[in-house]
């Protein structure tokens, strides 16, 4: 199958990330899944966040890992967190009752994210790091806070601090100070905010909408049958030839006989130089003498 690949669809952006070579047949379509269209937000979420003075985070750890299933200790000190904050909090928490639960946090087991990401009130996204939230993250212009569990979150939260805009928290180690200081640093220190805007608006500058550039591509190589045309040739190479084995060989092949032959070339025409006579007898010479 991977030699016969027609069509790679790459849920990427260089706008989002970094900028690589890509054969013709290796599609960007990172974001495919925001359509930009908003719906009203539920009743109570709305007030919450319209009633919110200084801004509202929201907190989400995805939908792989549930917040519920957080070790105790960690939920209370999360909890510690944000009691401290003057800013009101949207939690997706699959339980209805959290205990200790303080009066700016809202919880609920789903919420509308991408509408939720999209109101003015929101001021930051306390996330897994997932590529998705990612992706939602920077097309609405909200920095993020980064607790990353396992696999492409680690780099993804990695890059948004390295960018400039988001902090990346241990998890392991994770205590109430830490959240509450990241917190309180990406919603008071203005440069998160403009460089994802920035990010953001590099973002929705394309021709068309990820999800039309999927579907236009994915017609393209049905119509060709294939688009063979499209195809790097190194697709059909075997794995000596790719990483040009015979090559490699040969260049070993010559420097291994100039490190043999050079050196027994150079031994013989010293020994021709220095030691081709032949020494006479000593007695031979008296007698000529």
């Amino acid at each position: 199958m991977r030699r016969n690949a027609s069509l790679v669809l790459i849920n990427q952006h260089v706008s989002l990330s970094f900028p690589r070579p890509y054969a013709p047949n290796l599609i960007e379509v990172g974001g495919m899944h925001i359509d930009g269209k908003l719906s009203p937000l539920p009743a109570k979420i709305e007030k919450f966040l319209n009633e919110s003075e200084h801004g509202a985070i929201y907190f989400s750890m995805g939908s792989n890992l549930k917040s519920k299933d957080l070790p105790p200790e960690k939920v209370q000190e999360i909890l510690k967190a944000f009691r401290g904050l003057k800013q009101r909090v949207l939690w997706k928490f699959e339980l209805e009752d959290l205990p200790n639960k303080p009066d700016n946090l809202f919880i609920s087991d789903w919420f509308p994210q991408t509408d939720i990401l999209a109101h003015p009130k929101v001021l930051a996204f306390v996330t897994h790091g997932g590529m998705l939230s990612t992706t939602e993250s920077i097309y609405h212009g909200k920095p993020v806070i980064g607790l990353p569990i396992f696999s492409d979150q680690f780099f993804n939260m990695a890059h948004a601090e390295q960018t400039g805009y988001g902090i990346m928290l241990d998890f392991k180690s994770l205590k109430a100070a830490d959240l509450k200081a990241a917190i309180e640093r990406i919603t008071s220190v203005p440069s998160y905010t403009e460089v994802i805007r920035g990010m953001s608006f590099r973002y929705r500058d394309q021709q068309q909408t990820p999800l039309k550039n999927a579907v236009y591509w994915v017609e393209h190589v049905t119509r060709h049958q294939g688009a063979a045309y499209l195809q790097s040739a190194a697709q059909r190479l075997n794995w000596w030839q790719y990483h040009n084995v015979d090559v490699l060989l040969i260049i070993f092949g010559v420097v291994i006989l100039l490190l043999v032959a050079l050196p027994l070339a150079i031994w013989r025409l010293l020994r021709g130089v220095f030691g081709g006579g032949k020494t006479q007898p000593q007695g031979e010479k008296r007698k000529r003498n």
